[in-house]
């Protein structure tokens, strides 16, 4: 029986070799994550803010009060996933759960209002 050359599953610096590959994807995740999070945050503080503003309903004041939050937990959490992936050592929480919380309170600013209104 003939022997297989298995040196390249023994090496253990071809694990060293696909670290900046997974930190380019890691990346890659977390900006498609903050351009749609982002502008959810913005769109709802500054919808319900014009509309409370214009249409005298202080009902409308509750999206800004939850859009805010939302906007500085996003910040928040795409600052910590970029500290996550640049640091050299292993992470020992994501940022994710941060950015779950921020995309729950956009969408209770954006819904929420309008669901109280009717």
């Amino acid at each position: 029986m003939a022997q297989r050359d298995r040196s390249w599953v023994e090496d253990p610096g071809s694990v060293d070799d696909w670290r900046p590959v997974k930190r380019r994807l890691l990346r890659w995740r977390l900006v498609r994550i903050s351009a749609g999070l982002l502008p959810l945050c913005l769109v709802t503080t500054v919808l319900y803010a014009w509309l409370a503003a214009t249409s005298g309903q202080e009902l409308f004041w509750i999206g800004p009060a939850l859009g805010l939050p939302a906007l500085a937990t996003a910040v928040v959490g795409v600052r910590r996933g970029f500290r996550m992936i640049d640091s050299p050592e292993p992470a020992q929480t994501g940022p994710y759960w941060v950015l779950l919380l921020s995309g729950v309170l956009a969408l209770l600013g954006l819904v929420l209002p309008g669901y109280l209104y009717a």
